[in-house]
């Protein structure tokens, strides 16, 4: 039976197509027979007890260079849709929580569900699973930061709302770094995660899908470039072919049990040697990556799981 599917997503221009997970949906909810659509950016539109929206039919078309086209574009009831795919890339600032808000009053399902992205911050919700994680303290609190890193020696700074690697510091002990904390925070005003440095991120970290709530023992190793501490892809990362330990997929059910119950249906995690270091909600990449080392197709369990 055909279902008809809306993304809201960044523009599909702007797609990378050797590596965008949106893409790799897209293509796999075409093969099954599914209808896909796209909104409008900026186009959504709360008014009494409904929701619209500018939404066009997208067309999957079999051409690298013009590889959809739209059309049809009209104002749609968005309660139209057997399913809401939120697939937009951070920052989540203030215009994505009000977009999450919106979608939940929506009587068709929502994946990943507005709550799950506005109540487990990718970084954060890691405190969800404190037996796997290194140590790790989140606060605007230069001191405290600097007090953290002296005792470590080594550590990671993350911003909370960003992704891919962007704007990753690697600190040390030394004066010169602990200066540099104070205007990382922006002088104490933004919280961010700062994370004991583990040995292994040398040996580059793993991603790891989970999907309608089971670990998919398919997944692979980003390593860093030659001159870069940063693994991410999206930062120039290299992906090496990887199958997951009984360790980590016991992890990884952990996680898709427990998120599952609030509308986490694709979720990517990070992991460094023993440590969980992200969970990746609002648009996870890397499943072309694994889909071509493993010949798998982890799209196609995405979609019989949510239909079935």
């Amino acid at each position: 039976m055909s279902k008809n599917i809306l993304f809201v997503s960044n523009n599909p221009e702007n797609f990378d197509l050797s590596k965008d997970t949106t893409f790799q949906l897209l293509q796999s909810s075409n093969k099954k027979g599914y209808s896909n659509y796209y909104l409008q950016e900026g186009s959504i539109s709360l008014h009494k007890d409904k929701i619209f929206g500018i939404v066009s039919k997208m067309n999957i078309l079999e051409n690298d260079d013009e590889w959809f086209e739209l059309e049809n574009t009209s104002l749609q009831d968005l309660n139209f849709f057997d399913c809401v795919m939120i697939r937009k890339d951070p920052p989540f600032d203030l215009n994505y929580y009000y977009l999450t808000l919106i979608l939940d009053k929506l009587s068709t399902r929502v994946i990943n569900s507005g709550n799950i992205l506005r109540n487990f911050n990718e970084k954060i919700s890691i405190f969800n699973f404190k037996e796997y994680i290194t140590d790790t303290i989140v606060t605007s609190d230069p001191d405290a930061i600097i007090n953290f890193v002296r005792k470590h020696k080594k550590c990671v700074l993350k911003k909370l709302n960003l992704m891919g690697g962007q704007e990753i510091k690697f600190v040390n002990s030394t004066e010169d770094y602990l200066n540099s904390i104070k205007k990382y925070t922006n002088f104490g005003q933004d919280i961010i995660m700062v994370q004991k440095w583990i040995k292994e991120a040398e040996e580059g970290d793993k991603r790891i899908f989970i999907v309608n709530g089971q670990p998919i023992n398919e997944a692979i190793i980003r390593k860093p470039k030659e001159d870069s501490k940063i693994a991410n892809i999206a930062s120039g990362g290299v992906a090496v072919k990887y199958t997951i330990n009984d360790y980590e997929r016991k992890m990884a059910l952990e996680i898709g049990s427990e998120l599952i119950k609030h509308g986490a249906h694709i979720i990517g995690i990070d992991v460094l040697g023993r440590y969980l270091t992200e969970i990746n909600l609002t648009s996870p990449t890397c499943i072309k990556e694994i889909n071509n080392f493993h010949n798998t197709d982890i799209c196609g369990l995405f979609w019989d799981g949510i239909f079935k």
